[in-house]
């Protein structure tokens, strides 16, 4: 019978990162560990910080459900039992490399996508001064892809293009992390024209999102807040090009795929990104990430310390060497 526990862990940030409107010093994760017999998996889910889903609300969603409700669970059935959210994310994760596990099969073949390959990744810079963004873009070694998360100040456009000099060879994104207005938007646009900007991410607040329909952005526009999940793609069709898919948000790797496959349908395109977590989170983003334009799963680079075996970094890219036989540390509260 298939026995089901889970722990929070704390991770550790090298230093501070800041966002518009949130400042991260360490991240709280839930570790589900599903067995069967010799088999054992572990998915970890950061929850969604800003919907108020935690790892301390996680893990009480989880002890109130009745271990009887995990006999002959499977990921469809699990897609009925929860709703989209990290407890969902944790679980169905730790259900795919179960499976992957027992049947000694790679977690591609699983989800029937080709062979895996590196993805090209953003790294990502937080909110700080222009010249301090610039030095942190410029640290990253071999970076192919930098994202500048901006917060609707007067600095923005001196941020953009001061980090561009310093690097001005690389693809330049910026996330606004629902902090500007359109007035801001508009504003910046001639900065991040003249930068080459490739992307600009969550402009404006959810549910002031609506002044993006119909608008004729020179530059593609990415869901992130405004879209959680599979059942919201149609909402987003006249406001954004692409839509940022997080399997914290979606609840999983078996919802991520399916998104994967119904954005091209609505005319959007797929961009794969995370929150903050391990190399455990990174890996069935990873899978999901295979055929994305955009992928951002840069997060273990923030962190004091992985999970092993963690996922490899270089020339700009994300690998996932031994993906198929992955066997994740069983879940234990405490640092990474």
């Amino acid at each position: 019978m298939l026995h089901i526990e889970g722990s929070i862990a704390s991770l550790r940030l090298k230093q501070p990162f800041s966002i518009a409107g949130y400042r991260f010093e360490q991240q709280e994760v839930l570790r589900v560990t599903a067995r069967d017999g010799a088999c054992h998996a572990t998915g970890e889910a950061t929850g969604v910080y800003y919907l108020g889903d935690t790892a301390q609300s996680m893990q009480r969603d989880l002890a109130a459900i009745d271990s009887a409700c995990w006999r002959g669970i499977d990921r469809l059935t699990l897609q009925r039992m929860l709703p989209a959210g990290g407890l969902r994310n944790a679980l169905d994760c730790a259900l795919w490399q179960l499976e992957a596990n027992r049947r000694q099969l790679p977690l591609h073949v699983l989800a029937k996508l080709p062979r895996t390959h590196a993805l090209l990744t953003t790294m990502t810079v937080g909110v700080a001064s222009p010249e301090d963004m610039a030095l942190a873009a410029s640290c990253y070694v071999g970076a192919r892809a930098i994202k500048l998360k901006l917060d609707g100040s007067a600095l923005d456009g001196e941020r953009i293009r001061t980090v561009r000099r310093r690097c001005p060879q690389v693809r330049l994104l910026v996330d606004a992390n629902q902090g500007w207005d359109m007035a801001h938007l508009e504003s910046l646009l001639p900065a991040m024209l003249d930068c080459r900007v490739e992307l600009i991410e969550q402009p404006l607040p959810v549910g002031a999102d609506d002044d993006l329909r119909g608008y004729r952005c020179p530059i593609p526009v990415a869901a992130d807040e405004s879209f959680q999940q599979l059942s919201d793609l149609e909402e987003m069709t006249d406001k954004y090009q692409l839509v940022n898919i997080k399997l914290d948000k979606c609840g999983g790797l078996t919802e991520a795929l399916q998104i994967a496959r119904e954005a091209p349908r609505h005319g959007l395109g797929v961009m794969v990104g995370s929150m903050v977590g391990t190399s455990i989170a990174m890996a069935p983003a990873f899978v999901a990430g295979q055929g994305a334009w955009i992928v951002d799963l840069d997060a273990p680079l923030f962190l004091i310390g992985d999970a092993q075996p963690a996922a490899q970094y270089g020339n700009g890219e994300i690998d996932f060497p031994v993906l198929w036989k992955q066997r994740w540390p069983e879940a234990t509260s405490g640092s990474a």
